[in-house]
C-alpha cells in the first residue's frame, strides 16, 4: 500500500481553524460544524497515522515540522478570541458557545498540543 502523503494531515490539522474562525465572527451552524469535523477528526486520523508518509523511521512526522510551527503560532491568536467569543460579549448563543467550547477543545488537545 502507498503511504499517504503528508499534506493529507496538514489539510485535516489546519483546516478545522477555518470552521473556528468562522465560528468566531458568524456563529450560525459553524461552531456545529467546527465540532462535528473535529470529533470525526480525532477519529480518522488515529485511524490513518500508520499509513502515513515517514522519511525517518524515528520520527512520527518528520516532514511535518513547517505545518508544527504554522500551528504553533496560531495557538497564542486562537486562544484569547475563542475566551472573548465563547466568555465575552461575542454576542454568540448559547448552543454556538458551548459548541466552539468542545470544538477548540478538541483542536487544542487533539491538535494544537504539540
Amino acid at each position: 500500500m502507498r503511504p499517504l502523503p503528508i499534506s493529507l494531515f496538514a489539510f485535516a490539522a489546519a483546516s478545522p481553524l477555518v470552521l473556528l474562525a468562522l465560528g468566531l465572527w458568524s456563529g450560525g451552524l459553524w461552531p456545529d460544524l467546527a465540532l462535528l469535523y473535529m470529533a470525526c477528526a480525532a477519529v480518522s486520523l488515529d485511524l490513518l497515522i500508520p499509513w502515513a508518509a515517514c522519511d525517518a523511521p524515528d520520527q512520527e512526522f518528520p516532514s511535518a515540522d513547517a505545518l508544527l510551527a504554522a500551528l504553533g503560532l496560531f495557538g497564542p491568536v486562537a486562544l484569547p478570541l475563542l475566551t472573548w467569543a465563547i466568555a465575552g460579549p461575542s454576542g454568540l448563543a448559547l448552543p454556538a458557545r458551548a459548541a466552539l467550547f468542545v470544538a477548540a477543545g478538541l483542536w487544542f488537545g487533539q491538535v494544537g498540543h504539540p
